[in-house]
This record gives C-alpha cells, structure tokens and sequence, in this order.
C-alpha cells in the first residue's frame, strides 16, 4: 500500500462514518531507518515498507463542525530510538494539556510541550503546528499571547520528526475547562504495531 492509497482510504471511511467533506488534506507520511525524508512531504505515492512510522493528519466536516486528529503507527520492528521518541511525544502532549487552565497563555502551554522534547536534546526535530489555514485562534504555538478563557478550544499535537530515524505524531483537540484542559478525542494514544 502506498502513503496516497492510505490517504483515499482514510477519506472514504470518513465519507462512510458521515463527514460530509475532509477537514483538509489528508496526511499519511511514513519515516524511518533508510526512508531520508522529512514531514514537509504529507503525502507521496511511496510504499509503506516495514520499520517505518505512518503519522496521520486528518480531519472531517459533521454537522457544520470540523476536527482535527493525529497518530502515529509503526510498521514491523521497532527500534529503541522509535520508541523512546514515541514516549517522548506523549509525555509532551501530556505535560501541554496539564498547563492548560483559564488565564494561562496559548504560549506558555505550547513552551510545556516544547521543554519536555527540547530537556531530551531533541528539540531541533520538535514541531508543534504545521500549516497556516486551518486553526482558528488561540493557536498553541510560540507566537500566540492569546490568555485561554473557560470554553475556548484547540489542538495539542507535539511532534518528533527526525529524518531517517523517528516519525512520531499525536493530536488531540482540547477543550479549556475551569479545572484544566480535557480531550474531546476518545480515541487512545497507545502505540499501535502493525506486523
């Protein structure tokens, strides 16, 4: 299967599950050991080959209201940098969601996401947001002073992404609620092998 047959796919289940359109374009990009690439590259007609990482970028349109979720699985045998990096992705989205409080900045949530990547040395292949067209403000990124009020809503979707070695992905929306920020994803963040 290829990264585009996977992306079609992703669609038409979203199709067949009530969205009426996809969100935006879909992603399905694959890295890993002998795959010298990185993830400005969403979407190729390359093959999914075993020891690489499938991170997904998709959304649908339901009822007038669209969503935006992330994951990465891995294809075959893990190395010990993949999945140290895939801890690393989790425990940032987790260290992001715990900073998230009425009064908080979006900035200062997304700096609790980058320092727990950045305290690993792997700061360099940190990304937190990619793509300029399809969030609406607060942003959590560096540049967003924007002070979080109860009921506002917004992706955490830290990200690792160091060629030929590590492709990791997860996001999740979240809403800012009096006591914290909570996930309005069900969906689990546990790595997923396929064989």
């Amino acid at each position: 299967m290829t990264e585009r047959d996977l992306a079609e796919d992703i669609d038409h289940q979203m199709a067949l599950a009530g969205s009426r359109v996809p969100f935006f374009d879909t992603g399905a990009w694959t890295i890993g050991i002998g795959l010298d690439r990185d993830a400005d590259t969403r979407l190729s007609s390359g093959a999914i080959v075993p020891g690489s990482s499938v991170s997904f970028d998709f959304g649908a349109v339901v009822d007038g209201y669209c969503s935006d979720f992330g994951r990465t699985v891995h294809v075959g045998e893990r190395t010990v940098d993949f999945i140290a990096g895939y801890d690393l992705v989790i425990s940032a989205q987790a260290a992001s969601i715990a900073a998230v409080s009425p009064g908080v900045t979006a900035a200062a949530v997304h700096h609790a996401c980058r320092d727990v990547i950045a305290e690993s040395g792997l700061g360099d292949f940190f990304r937190h947001r990619t793509g300029l067209d399809v969030h609406e403000r607060p942003s959590i990124s560096e540049e967003d002073e924007t002070t979080l009020e109860t009921g506002m809503t917004f992706t955490i979707e830290p990200s690792l992404f160091r060629p030929d070695v590590i492709g990791v992905r997860v996001e999740d929306i979240i809403v800012c609620e009096p006591d914290g920020g909570r996930k309005l994803n069900a969906y689990p963040t546990g790595l997923v092998v396929i064989d």
